[in-house]
């Protein structure tokens, strides 16, 4: 997840420009939120993300 985060933010970063704090912050927190639900709808989190 750490490592999406951070190729979430280059390319945002890249595409944009320089983000100041607060957008960056966003940015990571909606990675660090979305990512387990995708990964859960995609069938490939660890057993121990799964919901019963």
């Amino acid at each position: 997840m750490f490592v999406v985060m951070f190729v979430v933010l280059a390319l945002v970063e890249r595409v944009v420009g320089s983000l100041s704090f607060l957008p960056s912050m966003l940015l990571v927190f909606v990675v660090a939120f979305g990512y387990p639900v995708v990964v859960r709808t995609l069938g490939v989190a660890p057993p121990v993300w799964q919901r019963s």
